[in-house]
């Protein structure tokens, strides 16, 4: 266990400190809360073209549903259960990462608990949501992968969650998201699910 909690902030600190301008500024954008809206609209203009229009809805308020789950869930179930302290927070880790900062007296450093990452979590379950429902679409699968993943890594390259925090997340929104694909399959079995072309 301390071998793997060693690994954990090892990664951490190797991953914070290969900066770059332009990485700043990337990881940055893809740690913001209002970032992806693009990408929902797009997916949103996705699912009217593809699903009929019984699905679409379904599809709409499962995922709405799921996400506030997650976020419901990694933050006041597990976060305020598990209170594990942002690396930004600890002690012996907080002056060694370096932070996004607008000024120097005004650094991004996230909350006091970081287990699980919402951001992950929540990335994660929408972006897993239409991966699986999505199947046919191989190019939107590999752009919404990449989404989650850069996701995930820009809050370990912020400084403000280890990787074993956005690897739970990752797993929290990852069974959320089976979950929701599994129970609308079974309402819109596969041969319902798309509409004629």
């Amino acid at each position: 266990m301390q071998w793997l909690e060693n690994l954990d902030v090892q990664l951490l600190l190797w991953i914070n400190d290969h900066h770059s301008s332009f990485f700043d500024a990337l990881f940055w954008f893809f740690s913001g809360r209002l970032t992806l809206v693009p990408l929902y609209l797009f997916i949103l203009i996705l699912s009217w073209k593809f699903f009929t229009r019984k699905k679409l809805i379904y599809s709409i308020l499962a995922v709405s549903l799921l996400v506030s789950a997650s976020d419901l869930i990694s933050t006041r179930l597990i976060k305020e259960n598990v209170k594990r302290y942002r690396p930004s927070h600890h002690l012996e880790l907080q002056n060694k990462l370096r932070y996004h900062c607008e000024t120097p007296k005004d650094c991004y450093r996230g909350g006091t608990y970081g287990f699980v990452s919402s951001h992950a979590s929540n990335i994660a379950t929408f972006g897993v949501f239409f991966i699986l429902l999505f199947k046919h679409l191989k190019w939107l699968q590999i752009v919404l992968g990449l989404v989650v993943f850069l996701v995930g890594y820009s809050r370990i390259y912020l400084g403000v969650h280890y990787p074993s925090d956005v690897l739970g997340g990752y797993i929290l929104g990852f069974t959320l998201s089976s979950l929701g694909v599994y129970l609308l399959k079974r309402k819109f079995p596969d041969d319902k699910q798309i509409k004629d072309r």
